[in-house]
């Protein structure tokens, strides 16, 4: 599962409702921003690197340069992600998950698997029923 990261965290950019206008469009235009683009130089660079390529910055506070708080914003050929905005974004995105699992069992079946699994505890079908494969 995890040979293919890039692929669930590209799936999670073009998909996550707090990456709508920057990522992707509602209405299948062309995004301003590439998802892998930002893979390769936010996530991957920071990540192996400790520090973002190919013109990408990350910005502590919104300055006057985006006073309407975006998370993202091209200034000429430098691109920069707002990091208080995506730590609002997150926390948002986050939340509404959480609502999402009081909703759905599925969903809540999933998590708990998914926490038992990163948490290293040996898979109980016969007492939890997440563990249970359909």
């Amino acid at each position: 599962e995890y040979r293919h990261s890039d692929k669930f965290y590209q799936k999670f950019l073009g998909e996550a409702k707090i990456f709508k206008g920057y990522f992707f469009m509602e209405d299948g235009s062309p995004a301003p921003f590439c998802i892998d683009d930002f893979y390769k130089n936010v996530r991957c660079a920071l990540l192996h690197e400790a520090c973002t390529k190919n013109n990408w910055r990350i910005n502590v506070r919104n300055c006057y340069l985006n006073p309407e708080k975006r998370l993202l914003i091209q200034d000429h050929h430098i691109k920069r992600l707002y990091r208080d905005v995506l730590l609002d974004k997150t926390v948002e995105y986050i939340d509404s998950y959480f609502e999402e699992l009081k909703e759905n069992y599925e969903l809540r079946l999933n998590f708990a698997r998914k926490m038992d699994s990163l948490c290293e505890l040996t898979p109980d079908p016969t007492n939890y029923k997440w563990w249970i494969d359909k």
